[in-house]
């Protein structure tokens, strides 16, 4: 591992989202990571990174998204609805792209792939099915926000999502 980069977790850890493991808790509910704890995770190999309220998501320089958390209401877009404290590959039926970037929010998860789509998973997803949007022109940037993702193309417009996942 790279010894120049470091990421540190701290705060609530309710559903294992923050990737190190919890060190301490004040009641039957609130579980922290108190003091701060080192994530243990490949630096050099990691393109980009997220943190939503209940999951983090994170892609490598392979094109491989794995996440950590919450995803019992779909906030990540696996086919199980559980809390993983371990990292899971995320993948989708029919989309064999790479991805190059994941953001969260509070209630959904945003991924782009290499070849432009956006994939959209939320606890607003109808039957747990990801939301797959194209564009006339290529999505070269997303952003995640408390409710809804954002994202750039290629031409330089603007792109807000509605909480349903289904809508742009």
């Amino acid at each position: 591992k790279n010894s120049y980069f470091l990421m540190l977790a701290t705060g609530r850890n309710t559903y294992d989202h923050l990737i190190a493991k919890s060190n301490k808790r004040i009641d039957d509910e609130t579980i922290l990571i108190d003091p701060p704890s080192p994530i243990d995770l490949d630096y050099n190999q990691i393109i980009d990174f997220s943190t939503g309220s209940k999951q983090s998501v994170y892609v490598t320089s392979e094109g491989k998204a794995f996440a950590y958390g919450d995803d019992r209401a779909f906030a990540i877009g696996t086919k199980n609805r559980m809390v993983y404290q371990n990292p899971i590959q995320v993948t989708f039926d029919n989309v064999a792209d790479k991805f190059i970037s994941a953001k969260c929010g509070q209630i959904y998860t945003v991924y782009l792939t290499d070849k432009g789509f956006i994939i959209i998973c939320s606890e607003k997803s109808i039957h747990f099915v990801p939301a797959i949007h194209t564009f006339e022109y290529r999505i070269v940037y997303i952003s995640g926000s408390y409710l809804s993702p954002v994202a750039i193309d290629a031409r330089g417009d603007f792109y807000i999502f509605s909480k349903n996942p289904s809508a742009t």
